[in-house]
């Protein structure tokens, strides 16, 4: 019996001593905790019991400001939600609860606390107080809501940009060269207008569907495109066919982010019939000045 009870005595005082061993741990843990974050205990009548110094700095507010205060005080929450009340029976259940919340300070601005709602269970099984440990993401979620904003800004401007490029694509003449003049895209309108096909033009030199006299128009404005010049003006290109087309033209160069220019656009529209009217008015007008000199010389 003695060596029995020994045993047995042995085995208490090491789990005595485990037990000890595991309270110095979690009383460590703890106090890492309430140092590192926000810690507070609320009773299940929704109140403040207790509260470390961070969480009252974060709410700017003493301590006799915030014990025996409700957590809906200060938190942005209906007390008389149905929401709010699943968020306590889930607690009082010994559930815990992970959320968001705002929380109002008395200066009247707010702050976002990441939080996790933990029921503490008594040596009955029963909850009687809850552990909030809890993080300020204020500058996250202000960061988030800033990521998003730029977020959405980006989408509309991407929206807007490929209303206007549609927009461009259906009334204008278009087509992108690289800094050496090399064709990189072309729209429909242009190959209708120069009376070439797609994959005759895409990845060739824009020079080689010149003929001499316009290449020698090309270079000149070439030059200015590549002192960063915008030109517009008219230009007279040739189909294979061999008929002429005149194009109000603008090309455009555009830079990199070192400041180099990487491509060219060309945007145009087709006035060859109102050269055309324009040649024949004049043809026109001369043909009348012609006539009038040869009236004057016959009454003479």
């Amino acid at each position: 019996q003695e060596v029995s009870m020994r045993e047995n005595m042995n085995k208490l005082e090491q789990a005595q001593e485990d037990t000890t061993e595991k309270e110095a741990e979690i009383n460590g843990i703890l106090r890492a905790i309430k140092q590192s974050t926000l810690v507070a205990e609320l009773g299940l009548n929704g109140r403040f019991t207790s509260i470390n110094d961070q969480f009252l700095l974060t709410l700017e507010s003493q301590q006799d400001q915030v014990l025996g205060k409700l957590h809906s005080e200060f938190a942005k929450a209906d007390r008389t939600s149905d929401e709010y009340k699943a968020f306590w029976t889930s607690l009082k259940e010994g559930k815990s609860v992970s959320n968001t919340e705002i929380y109002r300070l008395f200066s009247g601005e707010e702050v976002w606390l990441q939080q996790t709602f933990t029921p503490i269970i008594n040596s009955e099984g029963r909850v009687y107080k809850i552990l909030n440990i809890a993080v300020d993401v204020t500058e996250k979620k202000a960061l988030q809501e800033q990521l998003d904003s730029r977020e959405l800004e980006i989408t509309r401007r991407g929206l807007d940009m490929q209303t206007l490029n549609q927009a461009v694509n259906s009334s204008l003449i278009k087509c992108e060269l690289d800094a050496e003049g090399i064709i990189m895209q072309v729209n429909d309108n242009y190959c209708q207008a120069t009376g070439y096909g797609r994959k005759e033009l895409l990845g060739r030199n824009y020079r080689l569907f010149l003929k001499d006299t316009e290449k020698e128009q090309f270079e000149k404005i070439w030059k200015e495109v590549a002192k960063e010049k915008v030109y517009e003006g008219a230009i007279r290109r040739s189909r294979p066919t061999g008929e002429e087309v005149w194009l109000v033209s603008t090309f455009s160069p555009v830079k990199d982010e070192a400041g180099r220019i990487y491509k060219v656009y060309f945007m145009g529209f087709d006035i060859t019939e109102k050269k055309l009217k324009y040649q024949l008015l004049e043809d026109a007008n001369n043909e009348i000045d012609r006539l009038r000199g040869r009236l004057k010389d016959y009454e003479v």
